[in-house]
């Protein structure tokens, strides 16, 4: 900035200024507050645009992009757009569209600043930035499952897997009900699990259980996916007769 003379017009009544600022000054002929920024005289709304702008680098927004959308925006309105409601655009389409939590919260976070400089009640800003926040978190923990599930799948030795809860006090009884149970690969629930109660969302995953023949809880899930579970308790009960008398004509022998 230093050596750069700023331009000699006032933004607002465009009068020639015989000394012009090389700060923030109010104008000698209007009286408005004339910003400098950058070795430029602005108007105090062109200024809050500039600052804006640079807080929309965070999301690849370009002064281009902001004049695209202020232009659409106004067609749609009929009326030129005001810098705020082409923020406010701006901004949600941002939570709208992005799949990364952080870059959503940082949206919220402009959001709730822009709310603030025009005066208006936080909580139900606040409210759908939580319903919006938990989405996508759930979106984030479908997209981790079918990972896990997808590289269990290529696995030859596993038949079996098994839901996995947290382990701690906010585990729904639902949740706990879908870990009590083995599953087929191919019919394992989708998970988060759409029955879970807890506020926070279903956080279970889902883990291998690799195939063991003499686990006699292998054989229960396998006879009980076959027959009626009253009577797969009646065909382990035979099974384990059966090793037990083989077992025992065994040690006769020796």
């Amino acid at each position: 900035m230093s050596g750069e003379r700023p331009a000699t017009a006032c933004p607002y009544c465009q009068t020639v200024l015989e000394q012009p600022p090389y700060r923030d000054d109010q104008c000698p002929e209007c009286g408005h507050l004339i910003l400098v920024r950058h070795g430029r005289l602005m108007t105090e709304a062109d200024g809050r645009l500039e600052l804006w702008l640079t807080r929309l680098i965070q999301f690849n927004v370009t002064r281009s992009d902001f004049e695209n959308v202020r232009v659409e925006l106004s067609q749609r309105l009929g009326v030129t757009a005001s810098i705020d409601d082409t923020l406010w655009r701006i901004l949600k389409a941002q939570v709208a569209m992005s799949q990364d939590p952080d870059l959503v919260r940082r949206a919220y976070s402009e959001m709730f600043r822009l709310a603030a400089e025009e005066g208006q009640d936080l909580k139900p800003l606040v409210s759908q930035a939580q319903k919006v926040e938990q989405k996508k978190e759930l979106q984030q923990r479908h997209a981790t499952f079918w990972r896990d599930l997808i590289k269990i799948r290529s696995l030859r030795s596993v038949e079996y897997v098994q839901v996995q809860t947290c382990g701690d006090d906010y585990v729904c009884p639902a949740c706990k009900l879908l870990a009590s149970e083995l599953y087929r690969v191919n019919e394992v629930p989708d998970l988060p699990y759409e029955g879970c109660q807890s506020e926070g969302g279903c956080r279970c995953s889902v883990m291998a259980v690799p195939w063991k023949s003499r686990d006699l809880r292998f054989w229960w899930i396998r006879i009980a996916r076959r027959v009626d579970r009253s009577l797969a308790l009646t065909a382990v009960h035979a099974l384990v007769k059966s090793w037990r008398m083989h077992f025992t004509r065994w040690y006769r022998r020796r």
